[in-house]
């Protein structure tokens, strides 16, 4: 069943049962207390009837006769002087012989219960009325006399028949708006369960956007906001594996593609050398390409050791001196640097840093190679480092080819290149900025890039 019609079924159900109890109590309880009132006096007017026929039938002179006219006399006397119009009086002999009756619907057959049961109150129905019945017994010489009373409570009766059919009136009023009200309270209640279920069945689907909208502060709400907050990351999550195995994709093709091309002209030079004669040129030209190709692919699998090891190693962290590591980096350089007429100016404060010194050295010589590779031949390249007020700030810069806007947001990706042609000239792979953005992450430094193309590159590091 659903919970729309578990809630109806169970308010409806609710408010009938409370209804009909509540109802049914009072009406109830109000007849109890009328009819308790109406017995109560019916037992005085009892009594004071029987205090004065007993004190009549005392007050005759001694021998007079006590007969059925003197005993009708007597009560005719007395019920005239009650003066009470409600209570009916019918008067028999111990043998149950009718003498006197005041009414003439009231029944003539004498009751032997009464008899037996002196006192009793109780309900009698006589010609579709109701009255409350009782009986004492007065006594003469030795002679008895019974007296029954009557006392009309047909209007207590017609009270709770009139009670009866305006409350069957008003149960059905509250029966129908307890079903106007029931069914907003449902939908109310509903509707974010079925918005939420909608948005659950979507999202697993497939609509990763689904949503739902969150109204008011209840616990409803609260799972509803809950839901989407869960929504948004597992969208994140989904778009980053999305990213990732894209990346994973492009990663493994561009490797492959980059292992092909020297694997390619090594096996063609290595089958010319075994199939062809050629001469001692041809044969050390081969083998030249050869050596060139294989040193290629060495330091492709040195970068990709590197990847991994950062990625997945236990490295120990050091202090070391940033000055000494940049000095460092200018010998490994001269050489190259030198052969393309190319000036390296270095302006770097002494700092001591918490890290992995031959992770920083390879970051920092990638990133003086790609911009020796970017300049080509005749440029400056500069390294300014310098305190902060709670960190340390390293930029190299370069006056080269610089990269169009367009491709800085990818010059991080694995075997993306800006110029290929250029860098595989270069013995490049793509991997060296791919490397450095391990490094920088695996310390939790901070680095932008600023470059225009055709004035130059401007990597900052921020080192904290």
């Amino acid at each position: 069943m659903k919970l729309f019609w578990k809630q109806f079924i169970s308010i409806i159900g609710i408010v009938a049962f409370g209804f009909v109890v509540f109802s049914t109590i009072i009406l109830q309880v109000s007849f109890q207390i009328n009819l308790s009132r109406e017995e109560k006096q019916n037992i005085k007017d009892m009594q004071m009837f029987h205090y004065s026929l007993e004190a009549s039938l005392n007050g005759l002179p001694d021998g007079y006769p006590t007969n059925e006219n003197t005993i009708k006399g007597i009560i005719e006397v007395i019920y005239d002087n009650m003066g009470d119009n409600k209570n009916d009086i019918c008067v028999y002999l111990e043998d149950g012989t009718l003498i006197y009756k005041n009414n003439k619907n009231i029944r003539k057959d004498w009751d032997i219960t009464l008899k037996k049961n002196q006192g009793v109150v109780r309900i009698k129905t006589i010609n579709e009325s109701h009255y409350l019945e009782s009986i004492l017994v007065a006594d003469r010489n030795g002679k008895k006399f019974y007296i029954s009373q009557y006392r009309n409570v047909e209007s207590i009766y017609q009270n709770q028949k009139q009670f009866l059919e305006i409350y069957l009136v008003v149960l059905c009023i509250v029966l129908i708006l307890s079903l106007v009200v029931t069914i907003i309270i449902s939908r109310s209640l509903t509707k974010p369960i079925l918005q939420l279920s909608n948005a659950t069945h979507k999202f697993a689907n497939g609509n990763f956007e689904s949503r739902v909208v969150v109204r008011g502060r209840n616990e409803i709400s609260d799972l509803m906001r809950n839901f989407n907050e869960m929504a948004n990351q597992l969208e994140q999550d989904v778009k980053e594996l999305e990213d990732a195995a894209k990346r994973q994709e492009a990663f493994t093709g561009a490797f492959a593609h980059e292992l092909k091309t020297p694997l390619t002209s090594i096996i063609g030079y290595s089958e010319m050398l075994r199939t062809m004669e050629l001469n001692r040129k041809e044969r050390m030209d081969c083998a030249d390409y050869i050596n060139q190709q294989g040193k290629r692919l060495e330091r492709l699998s040195h970068k990709m050791l590197e990847l991994v090891g950062i990625t997945h190693g236990e490295i120990e962290w050091k202090p070391f001196s940033i000055a000494e590591v940049i000095k460092d980096v200018e010998k490994a350089v001269q050489i190259k640097l030198q052969a393309d007429s190319i000036t390296l100016q270095s302006q770097v404060e002494e700092e001591i840093i918490l890290g992995e010194e031959d992770l920083f050295f390879s970051l920092m010589l990638n990133l003086v190679d790609n911009a020796r590779k970017a300049i080509g031949t005749d440029g400056i390249i500069q390294i300014e480092g310098k305190r902060g007020n709670e960190e340390y700030i390293l930029s190299v810069s370069d006056n080269g080819c610089g990269i169009p806007e367009e491709e800085l947001e990818r010059i991080t990706e694995a075997f993306y290149m800006v110029d290929k042609s250029r860098a595989r000239k270069e013995g490049g792979a793509g991997l060296g900025m791919a490397l450095c953005e391990k490094i920088i992450k695996y310390h939790q430094w901070k680095w932008y890039f600023e470059s225009k193309k055709g004035i130059g590159t401007k990597i900052k590091i921020i080192i904290i």
